[in-house]
C-alpha cells in the first residue's frame, strides 16, 4: 500500500496548557486589546472531539492542492463521525491512502477531488473506503522536516481540565481497522518549547494568499530567532496583528504586511520588542466550522 501518511493513536490522559489569546490576533489589521492574554487551554480539549475515535496522520509524500497540504503538515481524523456532504476525508482507495471530499444523499456515500475528477461510490463494490473524517488540518509554519527544542521542557503542574472529558464513540465504518504507527501527545508535538509558546485565533483574511482565514487558529513561540519568510506576530500599542519577516542583506529585520495599505516596520534597539513571536503552526477546524470545502 502507498499510504502517504503516517497515523498515531493519541494519548490524551496527560494535561498541559498553553496560554490563550482571548481577544484574536488580526492578519494585518491592528485593533485594540487591553487584557491579551485570557484562559489557558490544552490543544487535546481543543482540538479533539472524540477522544479515543481520534487519530494523527502526518503526511510523508503527498500534497493536495484544494487545502494546500504538504509534506510535513498533519490532519486528526475522526473515525465516530457519520460523513456529511462536504467533508474531508482520508479514504483508502485502490489500496493507495489518499485524502477526498465527500458527497452524500441518504445512505449513499462518493469521493470526489483530491487531485482527479473521477467521483468514486463507497459501496463495497469498489476499492474505496473511508478511514475516518478529517476534523483539524495542522500546517506547519516553521519546523518542515526537523524538530527544535531551544531550552529543556520545564515540569508544569497538572491544569484542571477546561471541557468535561467525552465519551469514546463507536466507529462509523467499524469493519475499518486503522493501523497506527505509535502514540503521541499532541501537545508535545506541536509544542516543543511549552513554556514560551501561546495559542491564538486570527480574526481577518489579509493572509488569505498564505491559506490562513478568519478563524483559524495559531501556535506561536516567544523564543524563536526571526527568519526570513517567517510569520510573525506582532504587539503594536493598538493590540495583536501578524505580518511577515523579511531579513535583508544588510542583516536589517523588516516586518512586512499582509494588507498592502500598511507599511513595512524595521526591528531596531528601540522596538524589538514589538516582535512578539513566530508562528510554528497554523490550524483549522474543519468540523467545528460547520464542515469542509465543497
Amino acid at each position: 500500500m502507498n499510504s502517504h501518511f503516517d497515523i498515531y493513536g493519541l494519548v490524551t490522559s496527560k494535561v498541559s496548557s498553553v496560554p490563550y489569546v482571548s481577544e484574536g490576533i488580526p492578519a494585518g489589521f491592528p485593533s485594540p486589546a487591553t487584557d491579551y492574554i485570557g484562559d489557558r487551554i490544552d490543544l487535546n480539549e481543543v482540538l479533539i472531539l472524540n477522544p479515543g475515535a481520534t487519530y494523527y496522520a502526518r503526511v510523508r509524500d503527498y500534497y493536495m492542492v484544494e487545502e494546500e497540504l504538504e509534506q510535513g503538515d498533519s490532519i486528526l481524523f475522526d473515525t465516530s463521525l457519520a460523513p456529511r456532504s462536504g467533508d474531508l476525508a482520508l479514504c483508502e482507495v485502490c489500496g493507495e491512502r489518499v485524502l477526498k471530499y465527500v458527497r452524500r444523499k441518504g445512505r449513499e456515500v462518493w469521493l470526489h477531488g483530491g487531485g482527479t475528477d473521477e467521483t468514486l461510490p463507497v459501496d463495497g463494490d469498489t476499492e474505496a473506503r473511508v478511514l475516518g473524517i478529517v476534523t483539524v488540518v495542522i500546517k506547519v509554519r516553521r519546523f518542515k522536516k526537523r524538530r527544535t527544542r531551544l531550552i529543556e521542557r520545564l515540569p508544569q503542574k497538572e491544569q484542571p481540565a477546561l471541557f468535561e472529558r467525552r465519551a469514546i464513540k463507536a466507529s462509523y465504518f467499524p469493519e475499518n481497522y486503522v493501523p497506527v504507527e505509535g502514540l503521541l501527545d499532541l501537545n508535545e508535538e506541536l509544542i516543543p518549547n511549552p513554556v514560551s509558546t501561546f495559542f491564538g485565533r486570527v480574526k481577518g483574511i489579509s493572509l488569505i494568499d498564505d491559506d490562513i482565514e478568519d478563524s483559524d487558529s495559531v501556535i506561536v513561540d516567544r523564543m524563536l530567532e526571526p527568519r526570513w519568510g517567517d510569520l510573525a506576530v506582532c504587539v503594536t500599542p493598538d493590540g495583536f496583528t501578524m505580518k511577515y519577516v523579511e531579513v535583508r542583506d544588510n542583516g536589517e529585520v523588516w516586518l512586512m504586511p499582509g494588507n498592502k495599505d500598511f507599511a513595512p516596520l524595521r526591528i531596531t534597539d528601540d522596538n524589538e520588542r514589538l516582535l512578539w513571536g513566530i508562528v510554528t503552526h497554523s490550524i483549522r477546524q474543519l468540523r467545528v466550522k460547520k464542515g469542509g470545502k465543497k
